[in-house]
């Protein structure tokens, strides 16, 4: 990738012009200068440019020098700056006063504020380089070069040999590579542009994309790569199927340990499978049977370095865009019923109070062949009795008795774990994952909470077990660790004022796990105990990947590490790889050392993509229920209210939306705190936090994906 930097001293003052902005056009004198040409330029700066690209109609130019710079002082402060660069990814989650970005570093802890004028053109997802600094009294950064470029995608639907951009007919624009894909009318395709007006074809997508534009275009800006490769699937194609014998001896054989999976009826990518036995002294051993993505992927292998890249697959209403090929996610890795499969195997003592005893468990390479393909419901059935389910189960297994006992001793076991973990202020937040129902048409009918069992936290306990395990017994070993640090002193102190403004008093001295868990349990049947529970959440950090063993607050952990999803999660492969070289005494510290830092980062942030994508297309199908609605009125909760803006909930649909204060000029604040204000009306009325109100429905937009809304 290009690597862009500021001139440090000029060599020529000829054929200069001052550059401004215009519209989406930047001008030097009467020049274009397209964006990625600016070479550290910025506005009013007297540059050399050199013309690049030349046609009838348009004439295009880069910036080769920079001249002179009414920003010097800042270039002289960054070049009399004793502090180190560091690489950084940008990942632009929140502004500060619209003035500015918080930059996420490696290494460190807290984010840093760049103020516009020095992030020298980076924009959302690019690596970079920093200095970092004291511009007046507060420490910030200044962006010094770009290492690597983020992408953003576009869409294109071949018709009538008419290139419309995103489908939009003011943006027609040229293909380079057309010729180089033979299209048929309807196709879409996934396009990245480089220059003026022309763009180039990345790939072919899949005909369901067809019908999901809006969705599409959500995705594609956000720089994910929908399609692998052709060398990438030729890669996986030519994997064999079969599983040489000599393989199998390598590993401990667990084919004749019954086995099971649990999961949802729907699920095609099975990462997981357990066996549970019953030992003396009322002691159970544990085996969380993991696929063995490693096995077939390689890490000089094309697929392995596309993993990399994604770090997630991405979930989102009826749809996944895989971290690794279907061949594998779905069929080579997938712990498909009655088929031997390779496996990394984490066996563990439990004993009597559910304490593992890690003296005496260990992680290995294997090989199972699962004996049933179950779902949380029909566990569940099983557990409690119902017999009228056993001869319809989805996957077509007969419960004998082999399976009832793996199940009621599951359900003991993951009793005891999750008693143990509750004593130890693990926090529980009730699931508030949303699932929204499509008809054939792809139109939003129903929102509605999934419907979770006691299996389902049967599962979780199970996986924590197992990531507790690998994470206790490599931790001194380079490793991927998840890491949940506790919240900031001033988000606690925002939380206390706000709940001794609502009258609702707690007493603590510290800030830990077991405050919060008691807090939960002091709301738990309050009126507003959603809403509370919600501004509790929001105390909290967001969890993250780390190389370094750090403190996972949330499960109230010393050791924590992700090793049960390698299919979906990148962090889990590399850990997988990690664990192996160590087993077979091949493990190069030195190199991972130089390595984990950077995977951590990429994965953090990828998997927070990834999560900005699904609320995204949340918001989006929303919209779409709610386009026929402009103008109703709606029953709904004021969740949160500061100087600008009103969060809020809608009863009917279990979502929310912010409501926009400024446009409805006759709403005045009476300001508690930063983030905590009251509205008065022009009545007199002071609406305050959680009370009820209607709200009716004034504007929708989809490509802004907002949802506006005033109070009624």
């Amino acid at each position: 990738m290009a690597k862009f930097n500021r001139p440090k001293s000029p060599e020529t003052r000829e054929f200069t012009w001052t550059i401004q902005m215009t519209a989406n056009l930047w001008l030097v004198g009467n020049k274009i200068v397209m964006l990625e040409h600016f070479n550290w330029a910025q506005d009013w700066d007297t540059v050399k440019i050199e013309k690049i690209w030349d046609n009838p109609n348009t004439r295009i130019y880069k910036v080769i020098e920079i001249i002179f710079s009414p920003k010097s002082a800042v270039e002289n402060l960054v070049e009399s700056t004793s502090g180190k660069a560091e690489k950084a990814l940008i990942w632009v989650y929140r502004k500060h006063d619209e003035k500015g970005w918080f930059i996420t570093v490696a290494g460190q802890d807290t984010d840093v504020y760049v103020a516009k004028n020095n992030l020298s053109w980076a924009k959302d997802g690019d690596k970079v380089s920093l200095v970092i600094t004291q511009i007046g009294k507060k420490s910030e950064a200044i962006v010094k070069e770009i290492l690597e470029v983020s992408k953003v995608y576009h869409y294109w639907i071949f018709k009538n040999w008419k290139i419309l951009l995103d489908g939009d007919e003011k943006k027609e624009i040229k293909i380079s590579n057309l010729n180089s894909f033979e299209l048929v009318e309807g196709e879409v395709v996934s396009l990245e542009l480089w220059e003026w007006k022309v763009g180039t074809i990345k790939s072919k997508l899949h005909p369901k994309w067809q019908n999901s534009l809006d969705e599409l275009a959500i995705v594609l800006k956000a720089g994910v790569e929908i399609e692998f490769s052709p060398e990438v699937l030729a890669e996986v194609d030519a994997m064999s199927e079969v599983i040489e014998d000599d393989e199998i001896a390598k590993r401990i054989d667990l084919r004749n340990l019954y086995t099971i999976t649990i999961d949802w009826p729907d699920t095609k990518d099975i990462d997981d499978a357990i066996s549970v036995e019953k030992l003396e002294n009322w002691e159970m051993k544990l085996y969380v049977h993991i696929a063995d993505v490693t096995h077939y992927v390689k890490e000089d292998s094309l697929v392995w370095e596309e993993a990399a890249k994604r770090a997630t697959s991405i979930y989102f209403v009826d749809k996944v865009i895989p971290m690794i090929p279907e061949k594998l996610s779905n069929g080579l890795c997938s712990l498909n019923p009655n088929e031997d499969k390779l496996t990394m195997t984490c066996e563990m003592i439990v004993d009597k109070y559910g304490k593992i005893d890690f003296t005496r468990s260990k992680v290995y390479e294997s090989v199972i062949n699962s004996n049933a393909q179950t779902t949380y419901k029909e566990v569940q059935e099983i557990f409690e009795d119902k017999r009228g389910i056993w001869d319809e189960m989805q996957f077509s297994k007969n419960v004998d008795e082999n399976l009832i006992e793996t199940v009621k001793n599951s359900f003991e076991l993951s009793r005891k774990l999750n008693e143990l973990r509750k004593k130890e202020w693990e926090l529980i937040f009730e699931n508030s994952e949303i699932k929204i129902s499509l008809d054939d048409e792809r139109n939003p009918i129903a929102f509605k909470k999934y419907e979770t069992y006691e299996s389902n936290d049967l599962i979780k306990a199970l996986m924590v077990a197992a990531n507790e395990t690998v994470s206790t017994l490599y931790w001194k070993w380079p490793f991927l660790h998840r890491t949940h640090q506790e919240p900031k002193k001033e988000k606690i102190e925002l939380l206390k004022t706000t709940l001794a403004y609502l009258e609702i008093d707690i007493e603590w001295l510290d800030i830990n796990a077991g405050n919060i868990d008691k807090l939960l349990k002091k709301v738990a049947g309050h009126e507003k105990e959603k809403a509370l529970t919600t501004l509790i959440l929001r105390t909290l950090q967001l969890a993250k990947y780390t190389n370094t063993l750090e403190w996972h607050h949330g499960l109230a952990l010393t050791n924590y590490s992700h090793f049960t999803s390698p299919i979906r999660r990148y962090p889990d492969t590399q850990i997988h790889r990690i664990i192996k070289e160590t087993l077979h005494g091949e493990l190069d510290e030195k190199h991972y050392n130089e390595l984990l830092e950077e995977v951590a980062m990429n994965c953090s942030l990828k998997e927070q993509r990834a999560e900005n994508i699904e609320r995204k297309i949340n918001t989006l199908y929303h919209i779409k229920h709610l386009e026929p609605k402009i103008d109703q009125e709606f029953d709904g909760t004021i969740m949160m209210i500061n100087e600008r803006w009103t969060q809020i909930q809608l009863n009917d649909a279990n979502i929310g939306w912010s409501l926009d204060l400024d446009k409805a000029g006759w709403y005045s604040y009476n300001k508690i705190d930063k983030w905590l204000a009251e509205i008065l009306t022009p009545s007199q009325e002071i609406i305050k936090i959680w009370d009820k109100s209607k709200f009716r429905l004034v504007s929708l937009d989809k490509e802004k994906l907002t949802i506006n809304f005033e109070l009624v």
